[in-house]
Parts: structure tokens; sequence; C-alpha cells
């Protein structure tokens, strides 16, 4: 998992963290150890993955870190679900198909039926947060749409981490350097690779970047 401590947030000090993309909570559970944040709101769109997240013992008994099953965009709507063979690969985009010659696995997705897509500050309105320390965004291919609908509290957020892609690995969706430009527009500057993922011919595949206010 990522090096916490590159995000300079001493323990206790935590209040909010929000995983968009949950999946099977890869990155939850770790952040929730590490930050032991006040609270957390993951999103995830696949339902069983996000009824699983919700039963889970390590969430605690006291409300506090919330699931909720839906996807994040920048518009509320709904919208057809490709869901992969390898669940981390579902997304709302259509998956290129030489993704699993890139990735030497299989990547093959199939209809999963439609989702309901709402934007992260409508989130961020309901459950009154006003403020986030950690957000994370893997949302296969789907990360400028949900940067488009945070207008509001990413002027709010101290930290975000985002999985960039370097090739097309969905179609229609924005590689590294729109990413980029999305947030820097927003006031947010890269400071670091977290992780990176490498073909076989170790070529840069994507990464997961960490992203903090310019100023």
């Amino acid at each position: 998992m990522f090096d916490f401590s590159l995000l300079g947030i001493q323990c206790g000090s935590c209040r909010m963290i929000v995983d968009v993309g949950a999946n099977e909570g890869q990155f939850l559970f770790p952040a929730l150890e590490y930050f032991q944040p006040h609270r957390s709101i993951s999103i995830e769109m696949l339902d069983d993955l996000a009824s699983k997240l919700r039963t889970d013992p390590r969430l605690g008994p006291g409300g506090q870190h919330i699931v909720l099953c839906c996807a994040v965009g920048h518009r509320t709507e709904f919208k057809p679900c490709f869901r992969s063979v390898f669940s981390q690969a579902s997304s709302l985009l259509r998956i290129n198909p030489l993704a699993s010659e890139w990735y030497d696995m299989d990547l093959q997705q199939f209809p999963y039926g439609e989702v309901p897509v709402r934007t992260l500050d409508d989130i961020c309105a309901e459950y009154q947060v006003d403020q986030i320390d950690v957000l994370k965004i893997d949302v296969q291919g789907y990360e400028r749409q949900v940067i488009r609908g945070a207008e509001r509290i990413l002027r709010h957020t101290a930290n975000i981490i985002v999985e960039v892609d370097f090739v097309p690995v969905y179609e229609g969706q924005a590689l590294f350097d729109e990413i980029q430009s999305e947030l820097r527009t927003r006031g947010f500057r890269m400071k670091c690779y977290l992780s990176e993922y490498r073909s076989k011919t170790a070529d840069l595949l994507h990464a997961d970047a960490l992203f903090q206010p310019s100023g």
C-alpha cells in the first residue's frame, strides 16, 4: 500500500477520508488504520461489493464510517455499468480490447445493468462534509467526471490521491495530462507518484498520483 507519511498528516488529526471507487477496501482499511479519521465515506458502484464493505467489522459499530452504493460523476443520472471479470477494472466506460494484453490478465467486461450516478458535491452536502483531509479517486477512466462534479468540496480538500492512466485503457477517458490540467486549474499541484504499474516491457500504464493545493 501507499506510503501515507508522504501526505504529511499527523496521526489523530485526520477528520475525513472519502474513498471514491472503494472496491473491496484495498485503500480504505489501510487508510483507516493509519490515519484513524473521525469519519469516512466510501463509495462503490458494484452492489455486492458495497454490501460486503458495509458489514465489515473493521468499520466499527459507531456509524461514523459510511458506505454508499453508487457511481460518482459530473451530474446526477443513471448510466450503464460494465463489470469486469477482474472487479477492479469495472467501469462506466467500455474497456479497450488491448487492455488485457497490456496488463497480461483477463479484463473482459460484461454489462451489469444501470447504476445511479451522483456528484461528490451532492454527497458531501447530504452528509454534511465541509472538508476532506484525504480524497482517493479510483474510478477506471471516469476521474475527470468525478473532478468536475466536485467543484465546491475540492476547495476544501487537502490531499487527492487519483489513479491516472498513461494509455487509453477505457474508451473516451482522460489521460494523465488532462487530469493534471483539470486539477491544476482548481489550484492543485502534483507532489509525487505513490505507486506505478508497468507492463512487462516496462511501459508506464498507470500510477496513483498525490495532488495537494498549490498554495
